[in-house]
């Protein structure tokens, strides 16, 4: 086990209510919705330049306290920690806010790489049977931090499913054909590093800012349109310059 190495400035603590990305220090990558539109939890690898996993908005979640609900989609208590500090041995919940879903422990589904292994997902409120799915206990991953301590921005550590703990979040050993590794609920911890993403009170004294990872719509004044793709257009260039390439290639043959 590598030995840990304290941030080397202080960052903040982790309040509710923020939004994070989680680094997997095993895969050397982020926590993200496998697509746009995919319910599976991935951890996707930097590339070799360093640069973040492109639609960086998959990789962003909020940090949110157990709450009591009166019905699927109606609220009724936070237990008053909306606003306060995340310490260690709490209970917390980790909602995408892109999608509109939770991460969630599937009980009755085997890993996909890792077959004695639960599967993970994102699902939605509506969807989930038991909120203790959807609950994480979060611990450090080291003893310099003790549970009943603030969490540190940039600490490293340990999700363990509420009522069970003897499993962890964690990140598969082998990865996916294209590269990305499949987070499930295992036997074994996996270390990840809390990445600050964004703050309740950033936005109300920035809303105007852009976060990276956020979409944008491009207007040109002169002419008074949008940019835009056409996907049907793009397609046929696609092929027209495929053909181009090969017909070179043939012409250039011996």
């Amino acid at each position: 086990m590598s030995e840990y190495v304290l941030p080397t400035a202080f960052s903040g603590y982790l309040k509710y209510n923020h939004k994070i990305s989680l680094y997997s220090e095993e895969s050397g990558g982020y926590l993200a919705a496998a697509g746009l539109t995919s319910s599976d939890l991935r951890v996707e690898p930097l590339n070799t330049t360093g640069a973040t996993p492109q639609n960086f908005e998959r990789c962003v979640l909020s940090v949110r306290p157990v709450v009591i609900w009166e019905s699927s989609s109606a609220p009724i208590s936070d237990l008053g920690l909306a606003t306060s500090n995340v310490t260690y041995g709490q209970v917390i919940q980790l909602y995408h806010p892109y999608t509109d879903t939770w991460v969630c422990v599937r009980k009755k589904l085997q890993s996909e790489t890792e077959k004695n292994c639960f599967r993970m997902s994102l699902v939605r409120r509506a969807m989930v049977e038991n909120d203790k799915s959807i609950s994480f206990k979060i611990l450090p991953r080291y003893k310099v931090r003790q549970e009943g301590e603030k969490v540190r921005l940039l600490d490293q550590v340990m999700l363990v499913p509420d009522g069970d703990d003897t499993r962890y979040v964690h990140t598969s050993c082998t990865p996916f054909p294209e590269g990305s590794f499949e987070v499930n609920c295992s036997f074994f911890a996996s270390s990840w590093t809390v990445m600050l993403y964004d703050t309740a009170a950033d936005r109300s004294e920035d809303a105007s800012a852009i976060r990276a990872g956020e979409p944008v719509v491009l207007f040109h004044k002169e002419i008074e349109g949008f940019f835009a793709a056409d996907p049907l257009n793009h397609i046929k260039q696609l092929e027209e310059s495929a053909t181009a390439t090969a017909t070179a290639a043939s012409a250039g043959s011996p």
